[in-house]
């Protein structure tokens, strides 16, 4: 048998002394958290004492490629079933003119979708922040944080805002001018697959309590209705 030489010994103490050191870091780090978790859960929002009946990501829940997926292959189907169902009603011919304009319009729907976000907002426009940052890597993207809590059905209106709005305008100028439906019908599919995301975050919201807040924080939409006193 080999004898164990005292050299490896002082090895075999620091590998202990680091796993105990790793250990006790583990459980400050998952202590820490949970007393976060908690004070997130439960806070006063004004006069009353709300508590976190849910937290909402959908970026987190689906992942952002398969959101990407869902988006395309819904801008695809918009674009199909729309260009198709005005070509059974108007036969005028299709034009290529005001090409410039429709390139344009392409670039000017994405901040028009983030501007009729904040509409109905507005009214909270000292505690709205505006973040721009690369989507995909190179992308230029402009995200709004609301940094208090809003109610639900404010909430919701904003979410549904751009949706109903640019969308209406652009089946309104397509029925208007014919001669440009396969360029209205990318602008109304482009806007579609913007719109996606927030469709399925409405799709949550709406199942959540009537008298609900919504609040915008790092890990999603928080979801604060009243603690009842006991």
């Amino acid at each position: 048998m080999k004898k164990i030489t005292s050299s490896r010994l002082p090895k075999n103490n620091e590998s202990t002394v680091k796993i105990i050191v790793l250990n006790k870091v583990a459980f400050i780090r998952n202590s820490l958290y949970c007393m976060y978790r908690l004070i997130r859960e439960y806070r006063h929002v004004g006069d009353t004492f709300m508590h976190c009946w849910k937290t909402i990501n959908v970026k987190k829940e689906y992942g952002l490629n398969r959101l990407f997926t869902f988006a395309v292959m819904a801008g695809m189907g918009v674009f199909t079933t729309f260009y198709i169902f005005l070509n059974f009603f108007y036969t005028t011919p299709l034009s290529d003119r005001y090409f410039l304009y429709f390139i344009l319009a392409i670039l000017a729907v994405y901040p028009l979708h983030k501007m009729f976000h904040f509409l109905p907002l507005i009214g909270s426009r000292k505690c709205l922040k505006f973040i721009l940052r690369k989507q995909l890597g190179m992308l230029p993207g402009i995200s709004l944080h609301v940094k208090e809590p809003v109610a639900k059905t404010r909430f919701l209106l904003a979410l549904m805002t751009p949706f109903v709005l640019i969308n209406f305008l652009i089946i309104l100028l397509s029925v208007l001018y014919p001669a440009y439906i396969h360029y209205f019908a990318i602008l109304l599919a482009y806007h579609c697959s913007l719109c996606l995301t927030d469709l399925i975050y409405i799709r949550h919201l709406l199942r959540t309590p009537k008298h609900a807040l919504i609040e915008e924080t790092e890990t999603g939409f928080e979801i604060l209705v009243p603690q009842p006193m006991g």
